[in-house]
């Protein structure tokens, strides 16, 4: 029982970090009126793929996180349904690896499909949210919009379906649970590629301070010495980690 309130709670806390990090900027823009567009989906679609690694084996690839949006979010909106591939791939690979959304097209099918996005939370503009709209001045040309509050509510929505799917479905739950202790391992260095370890014992090697347990900053160091004088004075009055 522990196992999986950790499990599901982890899950609530990733809905509301999605409140925190996605709604409030996205609340920002719209009161602003300027731009979220690709900030708000970029993260919107580093979560779905998180939460697909999460429902499936702890591994980032387009087809676990496409197969958490057929799940999921056709769930918490069923027009979704046969679009997830179409959206993910869009959406996530534009803004992700490049800058804005894909466009596509196809000479067999004689159209080309772009993007479109609004950030307003009003009705009237939320009814175009995964609606197809042509252009009047392009023969063949059209574009598939998103309504940002849309999109970021179904996300927060998806993930509840999958939080209850967890506390319902046993086998469902020892996945996850594995998935998450493999994806929130810590990373042994030693491990792994030399460079990084170099890297992270020079950063470490040039500590500025010291910290308490609130992340309040209790010691500054004014140089290496200073440091080196902490870590003999007061690290070694207390036993190693």
């Amino acid at each position: 029982m522990q196992q999986q309130k950790s499990v599901v709670a982890h899950l609530f806390a990733i809905v509301e970090s999605i409140e925190a990090d996605l709604m409030l900027p996205l609340r920002a823009h719209e009161r602003e009126d300027k731009g979220g567009f690709l900030s708000i989906s970029r993260q919107v679609f580093c979560y779905v793929d998180y939460l697909g690694a999460l429902a499936a084996n702890g591994e980032n690839s387009t087809k676990n996180s496409v197969a958490y949006m057929n799940r999921y979010f056709t769930r918490a909106n069923p027009a979704y349904k046969g679009k997830c591939n179409l959206m993910y791939s869009m959406w996530r690979h534009g803004t992700v690896h490049e800058y804005d959304p894909k466009v596509f097209k196809s000479e067999a099918g004689g159209f080309e499909l772009r993007w479109g996005a609004n950030n307003t939370s009003l009705a009237l503009n939320r009814k175009w949210h995964l609606k197809c709209l042509c252009r009047a001045s392009e023969p063949g040309c059209y574009h598939w919009f998103i309504n940002l509050f849309e999109l970021v509510e179904e996300l927060r929505r998806s993930v509840t379906h999958f939080a209850e799917d967890l506390e319902q479905d046993a086998k469902a739950l020892s996945k996850a649970r594995s998935s998450l202790r493999k994806m929130s391992a810590v990373v042994d260095l030693d491990k792994q590629n030399p460079d990084l370890l170099l890297e992270a014992m020079a950063v470490v090697a040039q500590s500025a301070g010291a910290m308490d347990d609130r992340g309040s900053v209790v010691r500054e160091f004014a140089d290496a010495a200073a440091y080196e004088a902490f870590k003999a004075e007061d690290w070694g009055r207390q036993p190693l980690t």
